[in-house]
């Protein structure tokens, strides 16, 4: 398995924040200048930008942290398997066109029980905990884009 020791990471920081400057600033350019319809709360718009606005604080303090005069890497224990990477890719694929085909609430019930049961370490594995979680964070979504700021979702399957 292939993995990004510290070495290779200290050298592609600057780019992944960057690039999230980058993709942050053209997405708040397109939300602000796109052809975006007016919705009911806060319009189509909000998610996306809230989005674009934690990937620019995310992209600067990225820069900010690897530019400081003081940074210096930690030890050579860093690693980050590239299987993680892509299954952290696939996740937000799989999340996206859940919520689509399902609904957010139900969406977001399944896939944050799922990501907390493959990433709980097995001694300390409780369902009953992550299953009111879950559905807590469900509660949280639906009650968020339904009550709270009513937004414009695709027309899912279920709530």
């Amino acid at each position: 398995m292939r993995r990004f020791s510290l070495a290779a990471w200290r050298y592609r920081e600057l780019g992944f924040g960057v690039l999230a400057l980058l993709l942050a600033v053209i997405g708040l350019l397109h939300v602000r200048y796109g052809n975006w319809r007016p919705g009911p709360g806060g319009g189509n718009w909000l998610v996306p930008m809230v989005a674009y606005w934690v990937l620019l604080a995310a992209g600067l303090s990225i820069l900010l942290g690897r530019l400081r005069a003081a940074w210096q890497p930690d030890t050579e224990r860093l690693h980050v398997p590239l299987v993680a990477v892509a299954g952290g890719l696939l996740w937000g694929v799989a999340f996206f066109l859940a919520v689509r085909h399902i609904g957010i609430a139900v969406s977001v019930t399944v896939l944050v029980g799922a990501a907390m049961l493959a990433l709980s370490p097995r001694d300390a594995l409780r369902p009953g905990l992550i299953a009111m979680v879950a559905l807590a964070a469900g509660a949280v979504f639906w009650l968020l884009f339904t009550r709270v700021a009513p937004i414009l979702v695709a027309n899912p399957i279920l709530f």
